[in-house]
Formats: structure tokens, C-alpha cells, sequence
């Protein structure tokens, strides 16, 4: 059945002729690949790509700029977007996933980039060329998603830990009146010309709100892949701050389509319960 299943969402995502009404339970489909992960559902990853592959292979940030779209996320927020890998992996380029501070101590991540071992976190937006290394401490994972807590350190590399401004997470719910807003995706992977390794900053569209997962679609010509898992999704608010609204989950295998995010206004209570109460300021 769930071969079957999986065949079927395969066939459905390659196909460029099928009708909306396709598309759209194709959203739903894939959104539930999230919303009821204990580890990805049997089919997902048959269906989808996992944006890390464990965290060992290339990453992309197809059609990425060096500068956001979302001109209010500041410098010094986007220096708290890094990333994070195995220690055993450290010399290996294309193993790595992206993570953001979001507190002076914390990082938001995928899930599936904590599993079991020696992890580390480089600060700055150029991984040849980080800014400071702190050692990942502990990481909480969150028992039904894809998303991690990992807790830093951040002693090494002196002065360089005053220029970060950790990044603000959302608390405004997110609804179907957001779709068809311009969402501002980041990550660290390689781009279309092969480089890899240093921040880059893509818009698309929302195309759907689920539950816990919000949806992007790059339309063929932009997207994340592999190593980008765990990176941010940006939102302007109505006071025109830009919040983290989504973590990177999973995506299409062609790395330019839809890209499926965590909503972290969902989650919120469970960061706050763990890394305490999140600054004032950042709620909407």
C-alpha cells in the first residue's frame, strides 16, 4: 500500500501537465510528510529529497543572491545564519546543513542534521572563512518534527559572537491569507555554478499553509536542496521586522520546485519551554 502510495506522489510530482486540484492535494501530500513525522513517513523519501541526505552530500541554493530580498534583516542578523556538521565530517565540504542563532546560546536546526554524534556550528556567512566555531553542547529534538535545538557556547572567537544579532523567531499564527506572499529563503549550499559554502538569499512564493509545514515553490527556476536543511525562512511582519517563520524540511529531488518548511509559530511554546522566554520584541 504504501509502495503503491509513494509510486503514485512520484508520478504526480514529475508530471508538469496535471491540473491544480492535483497539484494542490500534492501539497497536502507532501505537507504531511511533515506533519506526522516520528522520522520521515514510508514514501516520503521516495517522493521527496531529504535537503541533507544526512547531512553528507552537495547542498544548493538554486538562483541565490549574497543580499536579501527582505532589506530589514539586518547584518547582524544575518551573520547568526551558519552551519552545522558532523566533527568526523569538519573537512568535508558538501557535508554540512545550515542552522540560525536564535538566541545567544541557541540554534534552531532540522532534526534530521542532530543525529547522534560530535557536532559543530560555524558562524558567518563563508564556511572557508568562519568567523568563530563553537561545539554543539546538547541538542532536543523535537519528538514529532523535524526540528532540533542545539545549544552553543559561544566563547570561541571572542568579539566576533558581540556582531550577532540572534535572528527573531515569529509568534503571529500563519494562515491561507498568506499565500501568495514572497518568502525569503537562506542557506550555505552550492549554487548553480558550483560554489558552496557561502550564504545566499532566494524569494518565492508561499503556495500553501498547513498545519505545522508551510509550502514555497521555486516554479522550476529556484530552490534548496541537499545541505540547506535546517535553514531559516523569512517573513516581513506587519511592523515590517523580518522573523523567522519555517525551518527546512524536505523538497522536491529536482532542487527548483516546492520546498516544505516547519512553521515555527507552531512550535514556538516548545523553543520558549526549552531555551526560555524569547525576547519581547520578537512577538508580533
Amino acid at each position: 500500500m504504501a509502495a503503491a502510495w509513494t509510486a503514485r506522489l512520484a508520478r504526480t510530482l514529475r508530471s508538469r501537465s496535471h491540473s491544480w486540484q492535483q497539484q494542490l492535494m500534492n501539497l497536502h501530500a507532501l505537507a504531511s510528510c511533515i506533519v506526522s513525522l516520528a522520522g520521515f513517513a514510508t514514501g516520503c523519501v521516495a517522493a521527496t529529497r531529504d535537503p541533507s541526505s544526512a547531512c553528507a552530500t552537495p547542498s544548493a541554493l538554486l538562483g541565490a543572491s549574497a543580499q536579501p530580498d527582505l532589506r530589514r534583516l539586518e547584518r547582524s542578523e544575518q551573520l547568526a545564519i551558519g552551519s552545522i556538521s558532523a566533527v568526523s565530517d569538519f573537512a568535508d565540504p558538501r557535508a554540512f546543513c545550515t542552522a540560525t542563532m536564535i538566541s545567544a546560546n541557541w540554534l534552531l536546526t532540522a532534526r534530521h542534521c542532530t543525529r547522534p554524534g560530535s557536532l559543530v556550528f560555524k558562524l558567518g556567512p563563508d564556511r572557508s572563512a568562519p568567523l568563530a566555531e563553537a561545539e554543539i553542547e546538547e541538542v532536543l529534538r523535537h519528538p514529532r518534527f523535524d526540528l532540533s535545538l542545539a545549544r552553543i557556547e559561544a566563547s570561541g572567537g571572542g568579539e566576533a559572537w558581540a556582531d550577532v544579532a540572534p535572528v527573531s523567531v515569529r509568534a503571529e499564527p500563519l494562515g491561507h491569507e498568506h499565500i501568495g506572499l514572497t518568502a525569503q529563503l537562506a542557506g550555505l549550499g552550492r549554487t548553480e555554478s558550483g560554489g558552496a559554502g557561502v550564504l545566499g538569499f532566494v524569494s518565492e512564493p508561499i503556495v500553501a499553509v498547513e498545519p505545522n509545514a508551510i509550502v514555497v515553490d521555486g516554479m522550476g527556476h529556484t530552490g534548496a536542496c541537499d545541505g540547506d536543511s535546517g535553514g531559516p525562512l523569512f517573513l516581513q511582519s506587519d511592523d515590517e521586522r523580518v522573523r523567522l517563520a519555517g525551518v527546512l524540511s524536505i523538497g522536491e529531488a529536482n532542487c527548483a520546485g516546492k520546498d516544505l518548511y516547519v512553521r515555527v509559530d507552531a512550535v514556538r511554546d516548545w523553543i520558549q519551554a526549552n531555551v526560555g522566554e524569547l525576547d519581547p520584541s520578537c512577538a508580533d
